[in-house]
Order: structure tokens, then C-alpha cells, then sequence
């Protein structure tokens, strides 16, 4: 059970990218209006639809997440990178 501080709560969307060569992966994800500031964010590994053999957050700031992938594999670039982004926002 996931005790949430108040006025927090926790968003996730499925999204996915076309892998391009390794150090050109970054995606910046807007975070909704209604979210005042980024407590925690992560992402998840979609079955059957992950060509990176790393992703990572890179940073937060109050409004936006910033996701970077490297392909697993030259035969990776131009595959399409399927995440679930998961982050608890707090509530403006």
C-alpha cells in the first residue's frame, strides 16, 4: 500500500519514441497543468517493445521529465522505444 503525501497523486501514460543513434535519445515529457511540481518520476519496461538496453530519468524540474534512452544495438536505431512513464506529482 502506497501512502501519498496530501494533495499528491500518481500519474502514468504509455508513450513511445523512434530510437536514433546512442547520446541522441532525450525526450522532455510535459507534465499536466494540474500538477504543481515532480515529487518522483520512472519509467517501465513495455513487453515486447523495448530497444534500449538503458533508459533513464535524467532530470526533473517543476513542469517536465526528461527521459534518455541508448539503443541495445545498432540494429535498434529507427525501432520505435515503448516506456510507461510513472511520476507523483503534488497538486497545484
Amino acid at each position: 500500500m502506497l501512502q501519498l503525501p496530501d494533495n499528491c497523486a500518481i500519474f502514468t501514460f504509455w508513450d513511445s519514441f523512434t530510437l536514433l543513434k546512442a547520446g541522441e535519445n532525450i525526450k522532455t515529457i510535459e507534465l499536466p497543468r494540474r500538477v504543481g511540481s515532480c515529487l518522483y518520476a520512472g519509467i517501465a519496461r513495455r513487453t515486447g517493445g523495448w530497444s534500449a538496453k538503458d533508459a533513464y530519468i535524467n532530470k526533473t524540474t517543476y513542469d517536465s521529465v526528461e527521459l534518455v534512452a541508448w539503443p541495445d544495438a545498432e540494429s535498434s536505431i529507427g525501432l520505435h522505444f515503448d516506456y510507461q512513464l510513472v511520476w507523483i506529482g503534488k497538486l497545484s
